[in-house]
């Protein structure tokens, strides 16, 4: 969990800053973030916070937080496969 947090504050520093100066596939990429704190929230709540009853629960929800963040990473390289920086 910790290299994951690590490499996204490293793109973000990089790529995100970069696209959002440019103006470049803002939708996508905000929606990519949210998804990424939504998931290091119940991650993090998967071990620290929830009780055990709720964790079969919160475990569903973090999959369906990282499939939805997988479906917009592919939107963007998707549209972004054209455009060369």
């Amino acid at each position: 969990m910790m290299l994951m947090l690590f490499l996204i504050g490293r793109i973000s520093a990089t790529h995100v800053m970069r696209g959002w100066r440019l103006r470049i596939r803002r939708i996508e990429g905000v929606g990519m973030l949210t998804c990424l704190a939504l998931m290091a929230l119940t991650g993090y709540s998967l071990y620290y916070v929830v009780p055990d009853e709720w964790r079969d629960a919160n475990g569903w929800v973090h999959a369906a937080i990282g499939i939805a963040w997988l479906l917009t990473l592919l939107v963007h390289r998707r549209r972004s496969a054209g455009v060369h920086h």
